[in-house]
């Protein structure tokens, strides 16, 4: 599967210090083992919070934390923090 992140080039940009720098969601690859990933944690993260009925803007209002990063780590596209 090629990573969603860095498109299949396996790095990113920091407009910090303008350089390259490797993605972190495939570890500079360009593709994700699909199999093992830390992004099935954002898959039960979101089964979760279905399970209890929550929409993303309420899980997201009651944790106090950020809807665009939740779904993001959701959809597997950046690293999951546990939020709840």
């Amino acid at each position: 599967m090629i990573c969603p992140s860095c498109y299949g080039f396996g790095f990113t940009f920091a407009f910090i210090q303008a350089r390259k720098i490797p993605c972190e969601s495939c570890g500079g690859l360009g593709k994700r083992d699909v199999n093992v990933h830390w992004t099935q944690y954002g898959v039960e993260m979101r089964k979760w919070r279905i399970d209890h009925g929550m929409t993303l803007r309420e899980a997201c209002r009651r944790y106090n934390v950020d809807p665009s990063n939740v779904s993001k780590m959701e959809r597997g596209l950046i690293k999951p923090m546990r939020y709840w």
